[in-house]
């Protein structure tokens, strides 16, 4: 920037310095962010507190930001913690124990930030030592960190939204014996500090108490959730059991779910009809998985109907289900969301995998009889053929209900498709709707292919 620039720049109101840095922090890459703050002293005063909207907590961080650290004054500022058994996103593994000693520090590492509403629990991994001993860790270890950590983020009431990248849990490894005489429990508890054995709890958490639901976590207001894990466990009722269903005493709070996976299990209890776990606010479900190797996913969708009876609008992005659809078994799992008004979804299976328009019509209407009484707009989505199945193929509908003395109407708009090789869209051929129902040439063969 030449000198009037830089001059021009200085002479701006504080009012304009902020809109430009409210515009900058919005980029993923903080280079032109870390570039303001360069220009002047001034501009590096106003730009600091944006660079620390985010903050990936270990021991180097959290000492910088206690009281008297270099960087407590900009505590305020932090909106969105990471927190990972890890130095940074690539970095090394952080141990074991040092890592439990970082959570249970006696500053409370969560609570040195009271304005940060995002935390983002990521690679939560371990290596398969606690010390460079010659012992793996203990698989005892595992369900005590893990119920720890979601004691320690459920008691900060500030976090409303929180996101989970992988597994929260530790490796099932076999405790050696060699020549220990305690427990492989005691032995992790001898080698930490007091403060962090008082955060990993006295007594071992055994499976048993996990998978009986008998470990509770303080009331919790996540209003946002997103997951991304090989294997989910679901259950029917209140308390802790599945190393991912932490926000299970967020139910009255709990807004939105977006839930990348590829298993999934379903925990039930003995004379247990339906669940009394319940979701009532939620509005907004994603569920997305690129290798889904369940035959079925209509459990799944009638998990989230029983337990979130009010969504309004449902992505089921199954990129397995894009190429064969999804069945009439499972579209049936979806009557139970009658409050569903946007729908996105795999094509429904047939077996000559053609489809008309005036036939998807009736399939629509079908649907909206079966219970989905409040559909207002459906996409389908299909794999391109096997020469280009980076492509997927969209096809949008509307419901009509505006004419209230005949049928509802179903219109249809052209397709378009998406290229997950380039990440773009392509081939919007037509932005408004239209009804075809009688038209001759109304083959969707030719929408659903490429």
């Amino acid at each position: 920037m030449s000198q009037s620039g830089h001059s021009h720049l200085l002479a701006c109101p504080p009012e304009i310095h902020l809109e430009i840095l409210g515009h900058l922090k919005r980029i993923p890459d903080q280079t032109p962010l870390r570039n303001f703050s360069c220009v002047s002293k001034t501009c590096r005063d106003r730009a600091i507190p944006f660079l620390f909207t985010s903050l990936w907590l270990n021991p180097e961080s959290v000492a910088a930001f206690r009281d008297g650290g270099a960087f407590s004054h900009f505590r305020p500022s932090v909106r969105t913690l990471y927190v990972s058994n890890r130095e940074s996103p690539n970095g090394e593994f952080i141990e074991i124990l040092p890592f439990i000693e970082l959570l249970s520090s006696p500053a409370k590492p969560l609570h040195l930030f009271p304005h940060a509403t995002n935390i983002s629990v990521v690679n939560f991994t371990c290596p398969d030592h606690l010390t460079p001993g010659n012992y793996h860790t203990p698989s005892s270890a595992r369900n005590n960190l893990f119920v720890a950590l979601w004691r320690e983020i459920s008691a900060f009431k500030g976090f409303k939204n929180i996101t989970v990248s992988s597994p929260i849990s530790l490796p099932h490894t076999v405790f050696r014996e060699r020549g220990f005489v305690d427990s492989p429990f005691e032995t992790v508890l001898s080698n930490l500090s007091p403060g962090a054995r008082e955060f990993l709890g006295p007594v071992q958490v055994l499976a048993t108490e996990l998978g009986g639901g008998t470990v509770l976590l303080p009331p919790q207001n996540f209003e946002t959730i997103k997951i991304s894990t090989n294997r989910l466990v679901l259950q029917r009722r209140p308390g802790l059991t599945s190393g991912l269903l932490f926000f299970v005493n967020s139910g009255e709070t709990l807004k939105s779910l977006e839930i990348d996976l590829n298993k999934f299990y379903i925990i039930n209890w003995p004379n247990e009809d339906c669940g009394t776990l319940m979701f009532p606010n939620v509005t907004r479900i994603r569920l997305k998985s690129k290798t889904w190797t369940g035959a079925s996913c209509a459990q799944l969708l009638y998990w989230f109907a029983t337990h979130c009876p009010n969504t309004e609008s449902l992505m089921l992005h199954i990129y397995r289900r894009y190429t064969f659809g999804l069945s009439h078994i499972e579209y049936r799992a979806l009557a139970g969301l009658s409050k569903l008004v946007n729908l996105e979804l795999p094509w429904p299976h047939e077996a000559r995998g053609i489809y008309t328009k005036t036939q998807l019509s009736h399939f629509i209407r079908e649907m909206i009889a079966s219970g989905l009484g409040n559909l207002e707009n459906i996409t389908f989505g299909k794999s391109g053929r096997g020469d280009n199945p980076s492509m997927y193929i969209f096809q949008e509908c509307r419901v009509d209900r505006s004419d209230k003395m005949n049928d509802v109407k179903i219109w249809f708009k052209g397709r378009y498709c998406y290229s997950t090789a380039t990440k773009q869209f392509l081939h919007r051929s037509q932005t408004e709707f239209e009804e075809v129902e009688g038209s001759n040439e109304d083959d969707l063969n030719d929408v659903f292919a490429l």
